[in-house]
């Protein structure tokens, strides 16, 4: 499965990703901490997310599933320009299979006025429509990450830590809502795995319903000579998350915020230290560095100083020699300076080649008056500020081309790091197909092994195993009931449902009615995984039923299976009663 994360990625971490979507390819398009693992199946589109080519990451892949994390889920964060990165997602899915789409989004407050928000969400649900998109929007809580330097509580924490004044424009009475990746990562994994394909606006609720007052009153532990003023008072903000009227997670997923802001304080506290302390000794070292460069500044500066004091030396030995009155060792020198290092010392190497032109004709008897006022001699002075003009820019330029060409092979290495990855995946689902087809050509194996498990004269017996083998095939416990024709009791397995009536279970009777093994591909609630109708002459109807099984058994190769295996269950249980019923005769005739 292929999952694509995009939009507000900032927060996210390599154990996130691996802990929610564990076994699956994850794809990251955005600016984040979460590093490339092909252990892990995690490939960043870093490059490409710098270049803004959202449409040739859909090139590389078809995803399973697509999970936009929005900017409101930072606090105290107005999204700019989120509603135009939505649709022109929308246009890269237009013509793509598969089309579902995961939006998480930020908290609605309680009072329902229209925000920038609601309308971002509104036209997000107008363009999923015209294109056929499969949505869900999840409102969260907001996330905290203090490994994110753009995250509120991080940067409240630096604040506080250098003992700042801070105003909030909040009461202290108002609603601090958060919540952890760790408890999202859960619900994420839940609801991917349960996906249906009808549209949905699911509201995380906050069971702590922690204040702003509550919330600075325990950071008094760690910031004790904190300074904090509230500046609106009068105006209180709720959120709509109260867990008594939004349960639906709980009933359906089992799923409740475990994590407490006020609880977790200590460990987020322990990180922020630990990122704050790296991010101290990353700007010594910054300042280090500009030190260093500094320093070979000067020296840079000190060698043409030393290399024009070394041609003028040169030149003063060989001035009496023909040959070298050819050549101008001045001009030599700036050209030598500035196509090695740069315009910028071109021109300081010029302005040092017409110094010790100037000195050199003022020692030889020539007056400053008519080196001043004589424009004939300033062809020379133009002549080395214009070399080193021209030499400068060809060096500039060409580092400039250089610095191109190594951007293009950083985008290079992330195309074949992207290719690489496809490489490997195609090799796995080769593997797969491999392995799949072995099984395919060895299904006159398992038939035969399926005969041979229920040739019995007993129907009892034939019942029994045909109950083994569903369980086995699909990895999960199994339930028998027995009655009908609508209603039917608990007689083997540990199942809450004591008595299970057809009529209240309309899909599973249809399927049965068609003679069909009944299997729950749309995820319906309340429904069984699988559903096995098995009838007998004596002993009435039976139904093996399957509660909840793992992911990979809600496959169309294990539901052909079941479909074979309720076929020669029928067949047998048919040859069993045909045989108790000979013997039964064979004993009444003696």
């Amino acid at each position: 499965m292929n999952i694509l994360i995009l939009g507000n990625t900032a927060g996210l971490t390599n154990d996130f990703i691996v802990k929610t979507f564990p076994n699956q390819a994850v794809f990251i398009f955005g600016h984040t901490g979460v590093k490339n693992s092909r252990k892990n199946k995690i490939t960043v589109y870093t490059k490409h997310y710098e270049n803004n080519q959202l449409e040739d990451v859909f090139d590389f892949h078809d995803y399973d599933q697509i999970i936009y994390f929005s900017e409101y889920l930072n606090y105290g964060h107005e999204s700019s320009g989120e509603i135009e990165n939505l649709i022109r997602l929308l246009e890269c899915l237009k013509d793509r299979k598969n089309k579902r789409l995961l939006y998480i989004t930020g908290p609605v407050l309680e009072d329902g006025k229209r925000s920038l928000q609601t309308t971002t969400k509104d036209t997000l649900l107008s363009w999923t429509r015209e294109f056929g998109v499969n949505l869900k929007v999840l409102h969260s809580p907001f996330l905290y990450s203090v490994i994110n330097k753009e995250d509120y509580l991080y940067k409240l924490f630096v604040r506080l830590d250098d003992h700042e004044q801070v105003e909030l424009k909040e009461s202290s009475q108002s609603q601090a809502t958060f919540i952890s990746l760790s408890d999202l990562g859960d619900l994420l994994h839940k609801l991917c795995e349960r996906w249906n394909d009808t549209y949905e606006s699911i509201i995380i609720p906050d069971p702590f319903q922690l204040t702003f007052g509550e919330l600075l009153q325990a950071l008094d532990k760690y910031f004790p000579n904190k300074q904090v003023h509230f500046l609106e008072e009068r105006r209180i903000r709720k959120y709509d998350n109260d867990p008594e009227k939004h349960h639906d997670l709980r009933d359906r997923f089992a799923w409740f915020m475990r994590y407490a802001l006020v609880r977790d304080l200590p460990d987020i506290y322990e990180d922020y230290q630990k990122q704050r302390k790296g991010s101290l000794r990353v700007s010594k070292f910054r300042n280090f560095v500009d030190n260093i460069v500094k320093q070979k500044r000067n020296k840079k500066l000190a060698a043409v100083v030393a290399t024009f004091l070394v041609f003028e030396a040169f030149r003063y030995m060989t001035q009496g020699q023909l040959q070298f009155q050819l050549i101008d060792l001045r001009l030599l020198f700036v050209v030598l300076i500035s196509t090695v290092l740069g315009m910028g010392y071109g021109l300081f190497s010029a302005v040092l080649a017409i110094i010790g032109l100037t000195i050199s004709q003022i020692l030889s008897g020539t007056s400053w008056q008519l080196l001043l006022y004589n424009t004939d001699r300033w062809v020379a002075f133009i002549a080395y500020i214009f070399i080193a003009v021209v030499c400068g820019f060809v060096e500039m330029k060409k580092k400039d081309d250089k610095l191109q060409l190594d951007k293009q092979l950083e985008t290079v290495k992330e195309d074949y790091l992207i290719l690489n990855q496809s490489y490997h995946t195609l090799l796995n689902e080769n593997k797969d197909l491999k392995n799949a087809l072995l099984a395919s050509q060895d299904g006159l194996g398992k038939a035969y092994s399926y005969f041979v498990t229920l040739d019995h004269a007993s129907v009892e017996m034939v019942l029994r195993q045909t109950i083994d083998l569903v369980s086995e095939i699909l990895n999960a416990p199994v339930s028998l009931y027995g009655g009908g024709p609508f209603q039917y009791e608990l007689l083997l397995g540990d199942n809450d449902k004591k008595q299970v009536s057809l009529t209240d279970f309309k899909e599973v009777g249809d399927a049965f009615g068609h003679g069909r093994v009944w299997a729950n591909k749309s995820l319906l609630e309340n429904r069984p995984a699988y559903a096995m109708e098995v009838k007998t002459k004596a002993e009435g109807t039976f139904i093996i039923w399957v509660e909840a099984v793992p992911f990979e058994a809600m496959s169309t190769k294990v539901l052909n299976e079941l479909e074979v295996l309720s076929k020669m269950s029928r067949s047998f249980i048919e040859k069993a009663e045909l045989l108790e019923q000979a013997s039964h005769q064979g004993r009444v005739a003696q």
